[in-house]
């Protein structure tokens, strides 16, 4: 017999191996681009907060990416997601150029809240700013989030 959670689970490690497999790909590319774009370390599994995938680029900057086929507004995997995240943000490895990535493979309303929120960040002066500057959906992400 079959236990709970287990289909679901090899889906998710399947898809999480899928988007490991074209980061690995990006060694392989020997076409020219610049050094923010060339992937020269890959790593599965990282001893990192943000375990999933972590990249170093050319330029000396790493993306510690998070792999999820679903995410839901709630509960442990939620929380955990960002909790780790503000830990990694923490560390004293983590530098200014380096970069948190969630990659989600379903999308609808809530990865475009949480896409929205991102990009309403990254283009605010400070977190007062950002605040007043998001919509309903996107503070309804950041409260769950605890952020």
């Amino acid at each position: 017999m079959t236990e709970l959670g287990v289909p679901t689970t090899q889906a998710g490690i399947y898809y999480q191996n899928t988007v490991a497999a074209r980061a690995l790909a990006d060694l392989l590319d020997l076409s020219p681009s610049p050094p923010r774009e060339r992937v020269v370390e890959v790593r599965v599994e990282a001893p990192s907060d943000v375990d999933d995938l972590v990249l170093r680029h050319a330029d000396g900057h790493s993306a510690f990416i998070q792999v999820k086929l679903r995410l839901r507004r709630s509960g442990p995997a939620w929380a955990a997601l960002w909790t780790d995240m503000a830990k990694q943000v923490q560390r004293s490895e983590f530098r200014a150029n380096d970069r948190l990535v969630l990659i989600l493979g379903e999308s609808g309303d809530l990865a475009t809240a949480v896409r929205d929120w991102a990009e309403l960040a990254a283009t605010s002066l400070d977190v007062k700013e950002w605040s007043a500057r998001a919509t309903q959906n996107q503070t309804s992400v950041k409260q769950t989030s605890n952020a």
